[in-house]
């Protein structure tokens, strides 16, 4: 039923600690493909040396030169057997149940796009957080997990991770991939698709484990480098373009939160860039992503008015960076009481 994808790359340390967590399941996978993504270190001769247990799923190693995490998952969904592909980055690990769970969520919900579980962040072996939706936010309550609105739960924070989800191969190949040279985001926008294209089927048991403490790690960028990196991400690209694709469509051919989601996303961004006094990089994101002929909040139009204002932008810089000062300097003092 289920083919394990591992993109690898110059995980050696790690992925024998996430091979041996597939092989540990109480339901079993087929097999499991790793895609070494031009790797330098050693860790695809761990993988090739790996004897599962017997009666355990088959192992295979394709080979390809870098070409990042996208098409190395790509590959590994092209390559798969099974009709449903389960995603586990070469750094982290399954709980026991994970593909248990997730045949129950198949079995009792077969037409979804997406199905997944939370997860929990850990650093040096030590548990930081749990995420993942909440019974309250499933359809009928149910604990075991079940339909979700998928954008209502991540505008409240991530509820997902590419280690804790189960897709289709047939729906995956339908929504094109992992959008390849995108790197940031690119595992959001492929959720994102196939929640706009179907139902979501998520458990809130906390079954995927995400070790924030490996080199390398995205969760870095989210949480530091986002905040200051300017560029245009393809996942505001998504959004924006499926906002003004839609616009006209049914109100009931969309799932209620996405444009409220959708929406949220594209205000936080033009903002931020504002708080920053970024203002050319500010006129640039309304420009390309003509923010100003979508349906925006009041926070939205207020960026989008001056970013096509350059005459207010000296004033606006100076009403802004005494607020960035105690706002910075409060997190600071945080960071630093945390530490």
């Amino acid at each position: 039923m289920f083919t394990v994808v591992i993109p690898l790359f110059e995980k050696e340390p790690y992925v024998r600690r996430a091979l041996e967590s597939v092989c540990a399941q109480t339901v079993s996978a087929a097999e499991i493909i790793v895609v070494n993504d031009g790797s330098t270190d050693s860790g695809d001769d761990v993988a090739r040396a790996f004897v599962p247990p017997a009666g355990g799923p088959r192992v295979r190693v394709i080979d390809q030169p870098n070409r990042g995490v996208s098409s190395a998952r790509n590959a590994g969904v092209a390559a798969a057997s099974q009709p449903y592909v389960a995603f586990l980055d070469a750094d982290d690990r399954w709980n026991p149940e994970f593909l248990a769970r997730m045949r129950e969520l198949i079995e009792r919900c077969p037409h979804a796009m997406l199905y997944g579980a939370g997860f929990v962040t850990t650093r040096a072996g030590r548990e930081l957080r749990r995420y993942g939706v909440v019974p309250a936010e499933i359809e009928g309550g149910d604990p075991r997990g079940g339909r979700v609105d998928f954008f209502r739960g991540l505008a409240r924070e991530f509820i997902v991770h590419s280690s804790s989800m189960v897709v289709p191969k047939a729906a995956i190949e339908r929504v094109g991939g992992f959008p390849e040279g995108v790197t940031h985001g690119e595992d959001f926008l492929v959720w994102a698709k196939l929640a706009l294209a179907g139902p979501v089927v998520l458990t809130p048991e906390p079954l995927a484990t995400y070790d924030v403490g490996v080199p390398g790690q995205a969760v870095a960028y989210w949480q530091a480098g986002y905040r200051t990196d300017f560029t245009i991400l393809a996942y505001h690209r998504f959004l924006a373009d499926e906002l003004r694709e839609r616009a006209g469509s049914p109100p009931d051919s969309l799932p209620d939160s996405f444009g409220a989601y959708a929406i949220g996303q594209l205000e936080t961004a033009a903002l931020q860039r504002l708080y920053w006094g970024q203002f050319q990089a500010l006129a640039e994101f309304v420009q390309e992503l003509g923010l100003a002929t979508l349906p925006l909040g009041r926070r939205g139009r207020l960026a989008c008015w001056i970013a096509r204002h350059p005459l207010a932008w000296p004033p606006v810089a100076t009403m802004v960076a005494p607020i960035r000062l105690a706002r910075e300097s409060l997190k600071a003092c945080r960071r630093a009481a945390a530490a």
